[in-house]
């Protein structure tokens, strides 16, 4: 009962900063570390939507081979709720980008894919869970260095992941 209550606070409070947010996406201007381009670019790159089902198939087999059938398909399951939700949120919240795009920018999609791929990989091996954390945090800056998301956006993006992990618990 008390990990039940637990669980339900920890999603209340991450509910509350996700959508406290919002409104305030916009307040930090992007930041840039003038870096050549072509490093956050292929960062970005790498965890567009193509590439991160490309590394839901790999955990998906992973986690069938390690830990059977039923944590495969909701391991590939939370993927595709991550991916709805992120875009059902953007177009509810309609937050501008540093850049016009087409597409609103709070929550970042690539920092919650990168969230919730690190996430995962953590809880089945805790090494290559360090290696894909660093990933993540470079696929977050990233979006803030190319101007594509302004740094509360990526902060967003990450806190939605890690409320579809505790809700979904995959």
């Amino acid at each position: 009962m008390e990990k039940n209550s637990l669980l339900k606070g920890k999603v209340l409070l991450l509910s509350a900063i996700f959508f406290i947010l919002a409104p305030f996406s916009t307040s930090i201007p992007c930041i840039r570390l003038g870096v050549p381009r072509i490093i956050p670019t292929l960062m970005s790159l790498s965890m567009s939507t193509i590439p991160f089902f490309v590394f839901v198939m790999l955990l998906s087999i992973y986690a069938y081979l390690k830990e059977g059938k039923d944590r495969a398909k909701i391991v590939f399951l939370e993927a595709i709720i991550l991916n709805v939700l992120v875009l059902f949120f953007k177009y509810l919240f309609n937050r501008p980008r540093p850049v016009v795009t087409g597409t609103p920018g709070y929550p970042s999609g690539h920092s919650a894919r990168a969230t919730w791929l690190a996430l995962k990989v953590w809880k089945r091996n805790k090494l290559l869970g360090i290696a894909t954390w660093i990933y993540a945090i470079s696929v977050m800056w990233s979006r803030v260095e190319l101007c594509m998301h302004y740094p509360l956006d990526v902060v967003g993006g990450a806190v939605l992941a890690i409320l579809v992990d505790q809700v979904l618990r995959g």
